[in-house]
């Protein structure tokens, strides 16, 4: 989910939230939502709600070196799956 949310936040940034629309070709544009963003939204409150859920299960009283070690075990790059497991 987080790998989904970093790539779909980079093309946000690259691209933006909002597009010109044309619905046939002698029509006029108009400025629309990205269709991407309504896809983004929902799935950015689920990984938070779930990232939320799994920190309220840590136990409260937990290092800072145990933290970093399991903070610095697990990476971006460790995370990368297959293009079918989106």
């Amino acid at each position: 989910m987080k790998i989904t949310l970093t790539d779909l936040e980079k093309d946000l940034t690259t691209n933006g939230i909002t597009e010109n629309f044309q619905q046939a070709g002698n029509s006029y544009a108009f400025l629309r939502m990205r269709p991407i963003v309504k896809f983004y939204n929902p799935l950015n409150k689920n990984y938070q709600t779930t990232i939320k859920q799994l920190n309220d299960m840590l136990p409260k009283n937990i290092d800072l070196e145990t933290y970093s070690e399991l903070e610095q075990r697990f990476t971006y790059e460790d995370m990368q799956l297959p293009l079918w497991a989106y």
